[in-house]
């Protein structure tokens, strides 16, 4: 009756509201088969923007660092939980030399922006985004340099958090950056589950995924966004998509679906 009752709510799921008021979700099943399944979906995500057209193409290398630097993040609020000290000094300086190529492959990658077969507000849309990431990445390699120059002589000043906050802006506004290079076709889509689904799962999962009740109690809201997202790409816009991103999309929803079923099944 129970895998009657799973079938059914997978099979009608777009407005599913899943019953987890009294679910429990033991540790073991939660690291051993969600948190694999939440990594991949992340990396497939942005994996998806290597299938466009160039200019999507030639500025995902820079997405997949931003993902990478996320680790650095990690290691920094592993060493200086609360604030940012000597012990951490390693990671702040290997942090900001990697910024440092950023900002320059971020000056590259303008120049290669072509907007032949994109209108003219799409291109301006692009220069706009651009810019914003411009001024994030000034702002936290500033950030940066105050904290090599003065961390030796005034410990607990540097708030970690704060320097998260900051890198979060820099992957925040360079995804947008990301949808902007992509046909018009598909800035709404991409948009909507980048801001409901993908970026509060990928904070979720970068600086807090111990925290299992934050995936309860967003997983309908997630649900919704993710069936959305998956329905205007693989039925609404199937013939207008290309092939590997419609393949890459269907894995992500069997693993999206394989998360459900480990929650619900509980």
């Amino acid at each position: 009756m129970l895998k009657f009752f799973i079938a059914f709510l997978f099979a009608f799921q777009t407005n599913a509201k899943f019953p987890l008021k009294n679910n429990e979700l033991s540790d073991f099943s939660f690291k051993r088969y969600i948190k694999p399944q939440v990594r991949s979906i992340l990396q497939d995500y942005f994996s998806l923007f290597k299938f466009f057209n160039e200019n999507s193409k030639n500025s995902y290398p820079m997405l997949k660092t931003l993902q990478d630097e996320f680790q650095i993040i990690i290691e920094i609020k592993q060493k200086c939980p609360d604030y940012l000290s000597t012990t951490c000094s390693d990671e702040i300086f290997n942090l900001k030399e990697k910024m440092k190529v950023f900002e320059k492959e971020l000056l590259l990658i303008q120049e290669k922006i072509t907007c032949s077969s994109l209108n003219l507000e799409n291109c301006f849309g692009q220069s706009y985004s651009a810019s914003i990431v411009q001024d994030e990445v000034s702002k936290f390699l500033g950030q940066l340099e105050q904290v090599a120059l003065f961390v030796h002589k005034v410990p607990h000043h540097f708030s970690t958090k704060e320097l998260s906050k900051s890198f979060n802006q820099i992957h925040f506004f360079f995804t947008l950056f990301q949808v902007k290079l992509l046909e018009k076709k598909y800035h709404e889509i991409f948009l909507s589950v980048f801001q409901f689904y993908i970026h509060p799962m990928n904070l979720w999962f970068q600086t807090d995924f111990s925290n299992k009740e934050f995936l309860l109690k967003n997983l309908n809201e997630f649900n919704s966004s993710w069936n959305a997202f998956n329905f205007n790409m693989t039925k609404k816009l199937e013939k207008e998509t290309p092939r590997p991103v419609l393949l890459l999309v269907k894995t992500m929803h069997n693993r999206w679906n394989s998360i459900l079923r480990v929650i619900l099944q509980k």
